[in-house]
């Protein structure tokens, strides 16, 4: 029965499904053409369901996913960053890079279609003790004339070059100090950061930073301290602001030039916000246990002018069980 449904759905389907399933898993392509007849011969004619490649894999397998995924742009994930040699042939083609870290024979390539780049440091690729880095100072514009969207996934992330690329966007785990230098690398450019903060800091002098297209921040804290941001940023333009961050003795948020925002996530209404940090927020959101849900409906009650904007009032209702769930619920029709 399964090979009748099989033969009888149409080509173009069956390459769109086996297009979207690669995206998730890299094996797809051999897995469903071990299915039927049908299915083989539709997925080797479809050369979108081969671009997702997986450098740690023998030669003969990343070869074949080059070979039949065509002229078309490709999505490369290597764990170790020597494999760098093993796709100079197709460089041209990459489109979208995942990698521990970037040695020196990057040097000898140049990425023209990448777009996405992805620096994670995995355990078993350890780096020389000697040099602790990323390899980030490789990261320049000529080697990634398209580079858009940056993520780095280390504290050890080295000097930043002269001539980075300007980005779109970035997600970066990184130590206080190098925080400041990618952002103000990019500054002019940048759209939607998002940074992951899980160190203290202890410098009283800040570094100041302007970002004036910023339109989306996402700001986590890992850390159960209320320490200040290692950088004062300005924002003029910013639009949606979502913290990820549930510090109990905190009374600020952590990003403070918030004037601007329509749309604001928090984990839980800070109890020193003033009416100026969301004179704009029309759609407020809160990923807040019961207790934090009531004191926030107490805090917007009280003061009905703190958020006088405001359209819509979400809360995440993940952290609370049935019976807060209903109790919640009441409180929010007499709310409206």
């Amino acid at each position: 029965m399964a090979t009748s449904i099989a033969a009888r759905m149409p080509f173009d389907i069956l390459a769109m499904i086996f297009e979207i399933c690669a995206a998730d898993d890299w094996r797809i392509p051999l897995r469903v053409g071990a299915v039927c007849r049908c299915w083989r011969t539709a997925v080797q004619s479809s050369p979108r369901a081969w671009r997702v490649v997986n450098m740690n894999t023998r030669r003969e397998c990343h070869n074949l996913y080059f070979h039949r995924s065509g002229s078309y742009n490709l999505h490369v994930a290597m764990k170790s960053p020597y494999s760098i040699n093993n796709i100079i042939q197709v460089a041209h083609r990459v489109q979208c890079l995942t990698t521990s870290y970037f040695v020196e024979n990057v040097e000898s390539a140049t990425f023209p279609v990448l777009t996405t780049l992805r620096m994670f440091r995995f355990s078993k690729y350890k780096i020389d003790e000697e040099d602790q880095s990323l390899g980030a100072h490789l990261i320049t514009t000529p080697r990634f004339p398209n580079l858009r969207h940056l993520e780095i996934h280390s504290i050890y992330t080295g000097p930043i070059p002269d001539d980075f690329p300007p980005l779109k966007s970035l997600q970066i785990v990184a130590s206080e100090a190098e925080w400041v230098e990618f952002v103000a690398a990019c500054n002019d450019s940048l759209v939607s950061p998002q940074i992951t903060y899980d160190h203290s800091f202890t410098d009283p002098e800040r570094n100041s930073v302007e970002l004036p297209n910023l339109r989306l921040f996402k700001y986590t804290k890992k850390i159960d301290e209320d320490v200040q941001s290692p950088f004062e940023l300005r924002t003029p333009s910013l639009q949606v602001y979502i913290e990820d961050a549930n510090i109990r003795n905190q009374s600020e948020l952590l990003h403070e030039d918030v004037s601007t925002v329509t749309y604001m996530r928090l984990q839980r209404l800070h109890s020193g916000l003033s009416t100026e940090a969301l004179k704009r927020v029309r759609v407020l959101q809160l990923e807040a246990a019961f207790g934090d849900f009531c004191d926030a409906l107490d805090e917007l009650q009280k003061d009905p002018f703190l958020c006088y904007r405001l359209e819509r009032l979400e809360f995440h209702s993940g952290f609370m069980d049935a019976e807060e769930l209903d109790t919640a619920h009441e409180m929010l029709e007499e709310f409206e």
